[in-house]
């Protein structure tokens, strides 16, 4: 289930990445096309960075529509689940170390789970943010007015970068995984009070 959890938090990220390299290398893209003419290459080819954004945005909004209280629950549970695996670690009273060794991978493990997907979520912001960068490196200037409209519209669009959303508390990003192990920490802690006491 990770794995294919990873791979529809990856996916847009990738989508992104295969977009900034068609609009930094746009005149390469635009050399290559074959139109009939009365066509501009350039505005076919912005015309197909255009719908390539369009089906990005489509995903992460379906995404957020379908997986967003399900991020919420998998935000609560990671957090149970470092703290637990911390409380284990710390209060380890066997003398084996393969236990020690097996608790030690497992936190190891869960830690690099959340590092990834969350990762994955701070790379989909970023990357739709600098969208507005790579697109104004184009030769936009020397376009007609048509292909000058709709790099402006484009613009307007990725102004506004995209978001997994973990519910209705937050975007996915670093500060969630820095929340995550804020909250471990404070179960953590509620933990090892409640075994004292």
């Amino acid at each position: 289930m990770d794995v294919l959890f990873f791979y529809f938090m990856r996916s847009p990220a990738i989508q992104l990445e295969i977009l900034h390299h068609y609009l930094k290398r746009f005149d390469y893209y635009t050399g290559r096309m074959s139109v009939e003419p009365g066509n501009v290459a350039s505005n076919i080819m912005m015309r197909k960075c255009i719908d390539m954004h369009r089906k990005v945005i489509k995903f992460v909004d379906i995404f957020n529509e379908n997986f967003r209280n399900i991020m919420v629950l998998d935000f609560v549970q990671s957090s149970v689940r470092i703290a637990s695996l911390s409380a284990v670690i710390i209060m380890n009273e066997s003398d084996s170390v393969i236990s020690f060794g097996f608790s030690l991978i497992h936190f190891w493990m869960a830690l690099v789970r959340e590092y990834y997907i969350y990762y994955a979520g701070n790379e989909i912001t970023f990357l739709s943010s600098e969208l507005v960068f790579s697109v104004y490196e184009t030769d936009w200037y020397k376009e007609n007015r048509q292909f000058k409209f709709m790099v402006k519209m484009f613009m307007v669009r990725a102004g506004k970068p995209l978001n997994i959303n973990i519910g209705p508390f937050g975007n996915l990003g670093f500060p969630a995984f820095l929340s995550i192990l804020q909250g471990s920490f404070s179960y953590f802690s509620l933990v090892t009070g409640i075994q004292k006491s």
